[in-house]
């Protein structure tokens, strides 16, 4: 796939057997425990470093011990001690601990743990027929992959891999791999996951499964001239199943929009949604907000009949009330979602199709959310999604997307360039300053659309660097 210059995605909705949801289950649940299983052992390894680096501290030496004597028993010895080792015993093996480490064996033996058949060998469960081998494959595939976009993040942008929650209920995801034969040609009807006809695919150990949303995509694009990569089966917390291909193709799948030699800056806001360098708005929806009443009510009878399950000393999942509140809630989370996603959807596009540069601020939302009087609205807006939207549609139909550091685009007055609050003149604006005039040349502005302004002249001088 990496040597295809045009890359797309693609997911449907589909709609398995009783026996592949079984196997999605059971493929779902070995996905997220191999991935689990490399993140522990390669702990392991690094708990190990640690532990040869460190002095001996008798506490360090007692949460590691459990690895010690693990190792200890692969080796064939001490086979008749109590693995789990008591505080009084650390004076036993602390010595002999300290030697092993001196030379690398212990990090060594648990990186050697970590690959796909120590990891078959320790866990025959995986061996199951229902379970296809690629997808355990997949799993470590996505754990490597995490490590290396940590090390091209600069080692702090994006965390290192961390435990997958097991869902209560069952959702979840697992990834197959596509393999081609080298007898047959590289499009969607050859491969392991490949299309049958415009309602059907066949995905490897699954079978031939019914989708939606295939036929259209079908009846726009040449299926012989695009690969399939990897496939994703996905289940979600309203017990519905998609699948995701990964498709890469020598032409794109898109034409690109005309050039029309329109610039525009954008100033996203909580008060309305954007505004824009030409001073047109657009308004903020609050999906969340309008909707809010009405899911608090469904979310009070889901906590009550919780509350009653666990009184009553009942598991979740066999109290059918509280199932199917739960699904109730999860209707309603998905269509606010789902509304808020065909928004942002169309306004990007619209966006990206009218105007050949589009300049937005580099907004982290993540720092924002900090802020516990606007972290709902913030959340609620979907300023981060919007973004994403932007930056991979603008790529997509061949227009220009930029962000610029939002540092003073508020507080700077567009036509002199004065910053309020920078000398004893002015103060600095705050949220309820909605129009300001600027006490150095007298310019009357609106605060968001000066800002627009100001983001779109940041833009422009970023791109003639």
């Amino acid at each position: 796939m990496a040597e295809m210059p045009y890359h797309f995605g693609i997911k449907m909705r589909c709609y398995p057997s009783t026996k592949q949801m079984q196997m999605i289950q059971k493929e779902i649940d070995a996905s997220r425990f191999t991935y689990n299983e490399m993140v522990a052992r390669n702990q392991d390894a690094y708990d190990c470093v640690r532990l040869s680096e460190a002095s001996l501290d008798p506490w360090f030496f007692f949460r590691t011990k459990e690895r010690f004597w693990e190792f200890w028993r692969h080796r064939g010895q001490l086979n008749d001690i109590n693995h789990r080792g008591k505080w009084e015993d650390m004076p036993l093996y602390a010595a002999t601990l300290t030697r092993l480490v001196k030379v690398p064996l212990m990090k060594t033996y648990y990186k050697n743990m970590a690959n796909y058949k120590s990891i078959r060998e320790r866990n025959t469960w995986l061996y199951d027929k229902l379970i296809h081998s690629g997808v355990i494959s997949a799993a470590i595939k996505s754990y490597n992959n995490a490590w290396k976009l940590w090390r091209k993040s600069n080692k702090g942008k994006v965390g290192t891999p961390r435990f997958k929650r097991k869902d209560w209920f069952g959702a979840g995801s697992m990834q197959i791999s596509n393999h081609y034969s080298s007898q047959k040609p590289l499009d969607m009807y050859s491969g392991d996951s490949r299309v049958l006809d415009k309602n059907h695919v066949r995905l490897p150990g699954i079978g031939r499964i019914r989708v939606s949303h295939l036929a259209n995509f079908m009846r726009r694009h040449n299926g012989s001239l695009i690969k399939i990569g990897d496939a994703t089966v996905t289940k979600d917390n309203l017990d519905h199943y998609w699948v995701s291909f990964q498709l890469g193709s020598m032409k794109p799948f898109v034409g690109s929009f005309k050039k029309i030699g329109s610039q525009l800056g954008i100033d996203l806001n909580t008060d309305n949604f954007l505004t824009d360098s030409n001073g047109n708005r657009v308004e903020n929806p609050r999906y969340y907000r309008n909707a809010e009443m009405h899911l608090k009510h469904a979310k009070r009878v889901m906590s009550r009949r919780q509350l009653r399950a666990m009184k009553e000393k009942r598991s979740l999942r066999d109290s059918k009330n509280y199932i199917k509140q739960r699904l109730l809630v999860a209707k309603k989370m998905k269509k606010i979602s789902n509304r808020r996603n065909s928004f942002l959807d169309n306004l990007s596009l619209t966006l990206i199709k009218n105007h050949d540069l589009v300049v937005a601020e580099n907004l982290k939302s993540k720092n924002m959310l900090k802020n516990h009087a606007l972290a709902k609205s913030i959340s609620d807006v979907g300023w981060r999604m919007f973004i994403q939207k932007l930056t991979y549609k603008a790529e997509l139909y061949g227009k220009k997307f930029i962000t610029v550091d939002p540092k003073d685009t508020t507080q700077m007055c567009h036509d002199c360039g004065y910053i309020m609050g920078s000398d004893k003149r002015s103060k600095k604006l705050t949220l309820n300053n909605r129009e300001w005039t600027c006490p150095n040349c007298g310019a009357h502005h609106i605060r968001d659309h000066n800002a627009a302004m100001n983001i779109l002249t940041k833009g422009q001088l970023a791109l003639a660097k």
